[in-house]
């Protein structure tokens, strides 16, 4: 499996409409997680992904705001939930409730794209349209799941493909030592020098934050902007990895 990520293009209501779902997903992650917790200090048994997705058929009956989405996208959160459950019985860590803006994803399985010209799209029920420009990394009968994410700088979808692997280089292999002063020395004798960050703006929004008043709008487009600087470092970090 591999994933191809894209850039979207989204109208105005498409974006609220996407952060009003998020919001949703959201809540209801931490609504499952307390039904988890509560169902097992009451009976000493857990429930499963599946009695939770019978319980969303409930609210879904009863509550338009919920019907108005995909169901499948709303199981994004509880099949989130359940997968956290599964890391937590085998490697530990128990999950967390999920504080405002930190579910920024969700995945949208059953749903296939459009392909026409030189764009792909996808409308997803209850949030909009969704359209990206297309390349030639993958095509539409290689795609399996959809997944949409929200990060600082845009949203974005990525499609998970099914392809076939490529092997390259098994006859000229190569050791690797990753160090602290260089990047990484190769036993051929070539060596991939450290990259230095430029962080200078980082530790001055930083700062901003930190002066600002918990709670108030002027922080929280701090934040916004701190994290979109934090993004930018990632991106130019995997630019220099991939060069």
């Amino acid at each position: 499996m591999r994933t191809y990520s894209y850039k979207a293009l989204l109208s105005t209501p498409t974006h609220a409409n996407l952060d009003k779902f998020l919001e949703q997903q959201r809540q209801l992650y931490n609504a499952g997680l307390q039904e988890r917790i509560d169902c097992y200090k009451k009976t000493g048994v857990g429930i499963s992904a599946y009695d939770q997705y019978k319980s969303l058929t409930e609210i879904r009956r009863d509550d338009p705001e919920f019907s108005d989405f995909h169901v499948s996208c709303q199981r994004s959160a509880l099949l989130r939930l359940d997968k956290s459950y599964k890391h937590f019985f085998s490697r530990g860590g128990f999950p967390r409730f999920k504080s405002y803006g930190r579910l920024r994803s969700f995945e949208a399985s059953g749903i296939k794209p459009t392909f026409k010209d030189k764009y792909g799209s996808v409308k997803i029920k209850g949030i909009g349209l969704f359209r990206w420009r297309l390349d030639e990394r993958c095509s539409k009968d290689q795609i399996k799941l959809i997944r949409v994410v929200k990060y600082p700088n845009g949203v974005y979808v990525n499609l998970i493909c099914e392809v076939e692997p490529e092997l390259k280089g098994l006859d000229n292999a190569i050791g690797i030592d990753v160090g602290v002063k260089e990047r990484a020395i190769l036993s051929d004798g070539s060596m991939i020098p450290k990259r230095v960050v430029d962080d200078k703006r980082k530790k001055q929004l930083q700062r901003k934050v930190a002066r600002a008043k918990k709670g108030s709008t002027s922080r929280r487009k701090k934040v916004v902007e701190l994290g979109k600087e934090c993004y930018r470092i990632t991106i130019r970090n995997r630019n220099e990895l991939h060069a």
